[in-house]
C-alpha cells in the first residue's frame, strides 16, 4: 500500500499527516513502519490512451473527479468539494531517485528544496511569507519514484497559492547563494540520517535487495554528491524532468474549476518539453539468493531490530498489488493479524511485529519488521517462514481474510477524509500508473478472493529473501572486560 517517501524534516511548516499516542516499544515499531512506508515496475499508459476522465461509478470520496491532459502533455486532476472552505493544491513531478545514477544521487531531493528558494518574480522568503499570510500550510516530499509539492489553504486564497506554486515549478531560479544555503540544510539533514538506526536499516535493506536497480540508492544522496552539485546540474535536471509531460497538478476542495484550468492552460502553454520518465525501468528481477547481514551499532535500545524482505509487485501488476495489500494486512497489520497472534501472543517471541508493502513503480519489497531479543532472532525468522508457508498452502480462514479486508478499507478511507488526503491518493496513483487505481481501489479490494491471496503469496514468497539485523553494540566498559 502507500507509500515510501522522504519528507523534509527541517522546513518550518511541516504538514503533519500522522499522529500517534503509542508509547514504548509500540512507538518504536511504529517509527520503523513509517520509515518502510518511506519512496514511494510501473506502467504509465501512453498519453494518447489517457483521455479526459470524468468519474463513473466511484466511491463517494471521488465523486465528480475529472482528469484533463493539456496539449503539451501536462495532466490536471480536479475534484470540487464545497462543503468546507479549503482547497489543497498539489504538484507531482514524475521523477525521483529512480532517475538518478551514482553521480546524480540526491539531486531530486536537492531540487525539491530549491523549489522554495525563489523565482525572478519573488524571493524564497517572499514566497513563504505570502503563503503563510494567506493561512496556507505547505511542504514537499521526495520519494524514489516522484516528487510532490503541496499547499493546503483557505479557498478564498487558493488561486493566489496556485499562481505561486506554478511560478515556482516553472521558473525556479536556482541562484548560487540559494544553492549554498540549502546545501548546508541538506548536509545537516544527511548527518541526522547517519545517526538514525531506522534510516541505516532501510539503506542497508535496499542496497542488499537491489544490486542493479536505482532503488538501491538513498533518496537524500551521499555527502559527496550533495557537496558536489553545481547550478548547471540543477538546470540540466530541471530541463530534463520538470517538463509538462512529467507534471501532474491535483486540486481538491472548494475552488472554481473553470478559472483554475484556464489559468493553468495559459501559464504553461509555452513551457518547453523535456524527457518523459520511462514507462518501465527494470523488469521484475527476483531475488537470486538469500542474503543475511548483521551489524552492531550504538543506539538507545536493548533489543535487535530485525527486518526481512521479499520481492513485491510493481504497479504494472496492479491485480497483484491489490492482493498483496490484503495479504499484508492479514499477516501483520493490527493486533489481530496472523503474525501478531501467532508470534507475539501465542509464542511470545516478540512484543510486536509488522508487515508492510511499499507500492512502487518497479517491483519493490514486502518487509517484515520487529524488535527482538538477540537470542530469539533465529526463532523469529523460522516462525515467519513457517507462517508464510502455511499461507501459500491456503491455511487461513475466510474470516481472517475478511477482517483484514475491513481494516484495509477503513485505513484507505481514513486517508481520504481530508482534501489533502484525496489529492495525495489521486496524484500518487496517477504518477505511478493511473489515478483510476485509486478511484476504484475499494471496489477492487472487495472483489478479491482467497484464491487471489494464495496466488500472490506463492508468486512472491519464494525461497529467497533478504534479512538485515541491527544489534546494539556492547557498552565500552563491557568491551574492555
Amino acid at each position: 500500500m502507500k507509500k515510501e517517501r522522504f519528507p523534509d524534516i527541517n522546513k518550518s511548516n511541516i504538514y503533519k499527516t500522522f499522529k500517534s499516542d503509542l508509547s514504548g516499544i509500540k512507538l518504536r515499531i511504529c517509527i520503523l513502519i513509517i520509515l518502510f512506508l518511506l519512496v514511494n515496475c510501473f506502467h504509465i499508459s501512453p498519453l494518447y490512451e489517457k483521455q479526459a476522465f470524468a468519474a463513473k461509478k466511484t466511491n463517494r470520496h471521488f465523486k465528480g473527479v475529472q482528469r484533463e491532459i493539456l496539449d503539451n502533455g501536462l495532466t490536471v486532476i480536479t475534484l470540487e468539494k464545497t462543503n468546507i472552505p479549503l482547497v489543497s493544491i498539489n504538484i507531482f513531478v514524475n521523477t525521483g531517485s529512480i532517475n538518478e545514477n551514482e553521480h546524480t544521487t540526491g539531486i531530486s531531493h536537492f531540487c525539491e528544496h530549491l523549489f522554495y528558494r525563489g523565482t525572478e518574480k519573488r524571493t524564497g522568503i517572499q514566497m513563504k511569507k505570502e503563503i503563510e499570510m494567506l493561512g496556507g500550510i505547505f511542504n514537499a516530499e521526495t520519494s524514489k519514484d516522484y516528487t510532490r509539492f503541496y499547499v493546503n489553504i483557505p479557498s478564498q486564497y487558493g488561486f493566489n497559492a496556485l499562481e505561486i506554486y506554478c511560478d515556482a515549478i516553472k521558473n525556479a531560479s536556482y541562484m548560487p547563494e540559494c544553492i549554498e544555503q540549502e546545501r548546508k540544510v541538506i548536509i545537516e539533514e544527511y548527518n541526522l540520517t547517519r545517526e538514525s538506526p531506522m534510516f541505516i536499516i532501510q539503506e542497508n535493506l535496499y542496497s542488499m535487495a537491489f544490486s542493479e536497480h536505482p532503488y538501491n540508492r538513498s533518496v537524500i544522496g551521499t555527502k559527496e554528491s550533495i557537496e558536489g552539485f553545481r547550478r548547471e546540474d540543477f538546470l540540466r535536471y530541471k530541463e530534463t524532468f520538470y517538463s509538462p509531460e512529467n507534471l501532474v497538478i491535483v486540486i481538491v476542495g472548494d475552488f472554481n474549476r473553470e478559472k483554475y484550468i484556464k489559468f493553468i492552460r495559459s501559464f504553461f502553454k509555452d513551457m518547453p518539453g523535456g524527457v518523459r520518465s520511462r514507462d518501465n525501468h527494470y523488469a521484475n528481477i527476483p531475488l537470486e539468493k538469500t542474503i543475511e547481514k548483521i551489524d552492531k551499532k550504538k543506539y538507545p535500545m536493548k533489543k535487535a531490530i530485525f527486518t526481512m524482505a521479499y520481492r513485491s509487485p510493481g504497479i504494472k501488476d496492479f491485480d497483484d498489488v491489490l492482493a498483496a495489500d490484503l495479504l499484508i494486512f492479514m499477516l501483520g497489520q493490527g493486533e489481530n493479524s496472523i503474525l501478531n497472534r501467532e508470534i507475539c501472543r501465542k509464542k511470545r517471541i516478540v512484543d510486536s511485529i509488522a508487515a508492510n508493502y511499499l507500492t512502487s513503480k518497479d517491483p519493490g519489497l514486502i518487509v517484515f519488521s520487529s524488535e527482538v531479543p538477540s537470542d530469539k532472532i533465529d526463532s523469529l525468522k523460522t516462525h515467519i517462514c513457517d507462517i508464510l508457508s502455511d499461507i501459500k498452502q491456503g491455511k487461513f480462514t475466510e474470516k481472517e481474510m475478511n477482517q483484514a479486508r475491513k481494516l484495509l478499507v477503513k485505513t484507505y478511507i481514513y486517508g481520504l477524509e481530508t482534501n489533502d488526503g484525496k489529492a495525495d491518493a489521486l496524484g500518487f496513483y496517477e504518477i505511478l500508473g493511473d489515478m483510476e487505481y485509486g478511484v476504484d481501489y475499494i471496489d477492487r479490494i472487495n472483489k478479491l478472493t482467497k484464491e487471489d491471496v494464495i496466488n500472490v503469496a506463492n508468486k512472491y514468497f519464494g525461497q529467497e529473501y533478504v534479512v538485515y539485523i541491527m544489534e546494539p553494540a556492547p557498552k565500552e566498559d563491557e568491551e574492555e572486560d
